[in-house]
């Protein structure tokens, strides 16, 4: 039973490292990101089962494309809702 679960973590190890050496694909630049309001926009992170802010769906989108991620659910109200923020 140990031996499998060394075995499965190992492995997950392993395909983190494969995904990690992936070039990434060119997402543009940041800085060219404007915020449209000053309030910014929140998504829900699935993974960590909180709200991100970023300064701009520009921002979001830059972040989509580095991570090879996608943020569904985004709306300006989450970022109100202060107990569900994520830590990063």
């Amino acid at each position: 039973m140990r031996l499998a679960f060394l075995l499965i973590l190992l492995h997950g190890q392993t395909l983190n490292l494969f995904v990690e050496c992936i070039p990434s694909t060119d997402c543009g630049d940041v800085s060219d990101c404007v915020p449209e309001s000053q309030n910014g926009i929140c998504a829900l992170d699935r993974q960590l089962v909180c709200f991100k802010h970023f300064d701009s769906l520009c921002h979001l989108k830059y972040e989509e494309c580095q991570n090879q991620r996608e943020y569904e659910v985004y709306l300006q109200a989450y970022c109100e809702n202060f107990a569900f923020m994520c830590n990063t």
